[in-house]
């Protein structure tokens, strides 16, 4: 059975919830979800935040290349 898109974002946010800060990869889990959805405000939220939990993580350097990109488009 396929995942729909909104049962993945909810879940991703029940992890977020749960974790309380100690996993930032559901950040960048969550805001990929979002971006796939076409939701950038929230996407670039929830990049932003994986960032500032993880500035020097494995996915640092794509997310800052992808939040230039949002910003661009979320004014």
């Amino acid at each position: 059975e396929l995942v729909r898109p909104a049962d993945a974002i909810k879940h991703l946010r029940m992890a977020v919830a749960q974790a309380n800060d100690t996993e930032p990869v559901i950040y960048f889990l969550l805001g990929s979800a979002l971006e796939r959805e076409l939701r950038n405000k929230e996407a670039l939220e929830a990049y932003e935040k994986y960032l500032e939990l993880q500035p020097n993580g494995a996915q640092a350097s794509a997310v800052r290349s992808v939040l230039k990109r949002l910003r661009r488009e979320v004014k």
